[in-house]
């Protein structure tokens, strides 16, 4: 047993996000998006999604089973990206091709904020696109976040759009950018993951020192 459980640290899990995972998924998004930020409207249902749910791949954390914070990341395909709700492909063409992927989302619970789980899950994103060789992630930062995305290889576009209530910017990071700011920040990573079980549905790294490598097969 670590010295942090046994101080009573919660338990904190990272990985793919399952079934039972996004009606919580669903739940927090409403919060932050809807209730909190005013990018949406709040609904009665007090639940938050849209059609690229049926496409997408969330990533979370969660503490003691239950989700504290999570990124959703959109694989290329025919069901299109975010963005094209808010430009033209034609106007931002160098943004796109067959191995880009769309990061979105990022949520952490408010009572987690300032925890590590927001590296955490954008991490376990970024691993899941390389190790499917993806060469590029692209995204809308919320401007009150942007200096995130940039310490973790992410460039601004200088191309920004609103959303209800919420200032948004296109950033886009390579996996090769993004590669070398997981070097540079690879004691700020192995400590995040110093207490944290990942999942096997996740690429194992060398940081993650509860993953149960015997159990790969």
């Amino acid at each position: 047993m670590t010295d942090s459980l046994r101080r009573g640290t919660r338990r904190r899990t990272v990985s793919i996000a399952s079934a039972d995972d996004r009606a919580a998924i669903y739940q927090l998004r409403h919060d932050v998006f809807a209730s909190e930020l005013g990018q949406h409207a709040t609904r009665a249902d007090g639940l938050l999604s849209d059609t690229l749910d049926a496409f997408n791949i969330y990533f979370v954390v969660k503490r003691n089973h239950e989700v504290s914070a999570f990124i959703s990341m959109t694989p290329p395909g025919p069901h299109g990206y975010s963005m094209d709700k808010y430009v033209s492909r034609a106007a931002m063409p160098e943004l796109v091709h067959d191995k880009t992927y769309e990061a979105r989302l990022l949520t952490v619970k408010g009572t987690c904020r300032g925890s590590g789980d927001a590296l955490l899950v954008i991490y376990a994103a970024y691993t899941w696109v390389k190790a499917r060789g993806g060469t590029k992630i692209i995204g809308m930062g919320r401007r009150e976040v942007l200096p995130l995305y940039q310490r973790l290889g992410f460039c601004l576009t200088g191309v920004q759009v609103q959303s209800g209530a919420v200032d948004y910017e296109f950033i886009v990071g390579t996996i090769d950018e993004i590669s070398r700011a997981e070097i540079e920040h690879r004691d700020a990573i192995a400590k995040a993951l110093a207490d944290v079980e990942w999942d096997r549905s996740l690429p194992p790294i060398p940081h993650a020192r509860n993953f149960d490598w015997g159990s790969v097969e």
